[in-house]
C-alpha cells in the first residue's frame, strides 16, 4: 500500500478476512491475492494493530484517501468504491472493507488488474517482497510466459502443448512469495508453486510463479 497507510500501520504495530462485506469466498485468512475469473484481483492485507492512538476509523480514512488519489490520477474520478461513481467509469481500485478486531487489522481492496495492484503497492508491499510483477491473462494471450516445468494440481508432469491447448483458461504470473486463492480450481502450476487446496496455492520468493485455473 501507499507510504502513508503503511507507516500508519507500522506505527500501530501495523494492515483477509474479518468483517466480510461482499461475500467470504474471496477472503483469505492471511495477506494474499484472490484472482477472479474476470482477471480482476482482490488484495487482502492482514497485520497486527496494537497501538491505541490510531483506530479503525482513522485507518479507513487513510485508505480511502489513497485510493481516491490513485483513481483520480488514473481515470479522473475521485472515488474509493463503485457505489460512489455515478458514471460508467470502471475504477482501477475500490475499497471492500477495513476491519480491526482482536488487535489485528484487515484491509481488503479490489483491483481491476494486476498492473493496478503493482502500481498501487509496489514500493511498500511488492518491493518489500523483492518482486515487481503481478499479471493476469488468458493462457492464449501469454504463451510467451509459458517456460519451464509445469505440473498438474496433483503434482503430475504436464507438457506445454497440453497447457497451451486450454487457451481460455485463466493465468496468473507473480514473482514474489504470497498466498493465492482463485475463483474456480487450480489446474496447472509451475513446479515452484505449492498447492494448499484445489483453489489455493503459495508461491516462491524470488522466483516467477505461474498458476493456471478455470
Amino acid at each position: 500500500m501507499k507510504k502513508r497507510i503503511v507507516l500508519a500501520m507500522a506505527a500501530l504495530m501495523m494492515v483477509s478476512a474479518a468483517g466480510c462485506k461482499k461475500g467470504s469466498e474471496n477472503r483469505l485468512e492471511v495477506s494474499g491475492l484472490y484472482v477472479k475469473t474476470d482477471l480482476s484481483i482482490v488484495g487482502t492485507f492482514v497485520e497486527p494493530f496494537e497501538k491505541s492512538y490510531y483506530n479503525e476509523t482513522e485507518l479507513r480514512l487513510m485508505v480511502e484517501d489513497e485510493i481516491k488519489s490513485y483513481n483520480k490520477e488514473k481515470v479522473k474520478v475521485e472515488a474509493f468504491s463503485d457505489e460512489d461513481v455515478k458514471s460508467d467509469v470502471n475504477l482501477p481500485i475500490s475499497l471492500d472493507s477495513v476491519d480491526v478486531k482482536d488487535k489485528q487489522a484487515t484491509v481488503v481492496m479490489e483491483y481491476d488488474s494486476g498492473e493496478d495492484y503493482v502500481s498501487f503497492n509496489e514500493s511498500y508491499v511488492i518491493g518489500e517482497k523483492k518482486g515487481s510483477t503481478v499479471h493476469t491473462s488468458l493462457v492464449k494471450d501469454s504463451l510467451d510466459q509459458l517456460e519451464g516445468n509445469f505440473v498438474t494440481e496433483k503434482g503430475k508432469s504436464v507438457t506445454l502443448d497440453e497447457i497451451k491447448s486450454h487457451g481460455d483458461y485463466k493465468m496468473l504470473y507473480v514473482d514474489f512469495d504470497t498466498t493465492v486463492k482463485v475463483e474456480g480450481k487450480v489446474t496447472y502450476i509451475s513446479d515452484n508453486v505449492t498447492v494448499e487446496s484445489d483453489n489455493t496455492v503459495t508461491t516462491t520468493s524470488g522466483q516467477g510463479s505461474i498458476i493456471i485455473f478455470h
